[in-house]
């Protein structure tokens, strides 16, 4: 189940020049948590967002990332953060706070649309939605 949704970190996205902060971009995330009582194999899992633009109100959906095969005990959260990944000593404190595994995005980008709204969505196996969390 999508749980949480930290789409708007706070601080300045992008700097005038240069790359982005890796420690200000995974301040970005979504937790994903098993509401179960077993462990859950992630494989086949793929994790989306819904945008909206100015003007668009039927948003477009992309894919972010497909979950590894890595089984999620029960009750635990597993938070993704947007950035490249490699280094968790980036993520802050704060952000590391509540999760019980991480894992990154694999995009050197952000994900979740600050301005317009944004729904993120956690797809199961080519199947329906498992779950999905949307803000404003």
């Amino acid at each position: 189940m999508v749980t949480q949704l930290k789409p708007n970190p706070a601080g300045k996205d992008r700097q005038p020049f240069g790359p982005i902060d890796p420690s200000q971009l995974a301040a970005e995330w979504v937790d994903i948590k098993n509401m179960g009582a077993t462990g859950v194999n992630t494989r086949g899992v793929e994790v989306n967002n819904k945008a909206f633009r100015p003007g668009d109100t039927e948003g477009h959906w992309r894919a972010v990332v497909a979950l590894p095969d890595f089984v999620l005990p029960a009750g635990a959260v597993l938070r993704l953060h947007s950035g490249k990944g490699g280094d968790y000593g980036v993520i802050r404190a704060e952000d590391n706070a509540g999760s019980d595994y991480r894992m990154f995005t694999g995009r050197n980008d952000y994900v979740w649309n600050n301005r317009e709204g944004d729904t993120g969505c956690a797809l199961g196996f080519g199947s329906p939605a498992v779950d999905r969390r949307g803000f404003l």
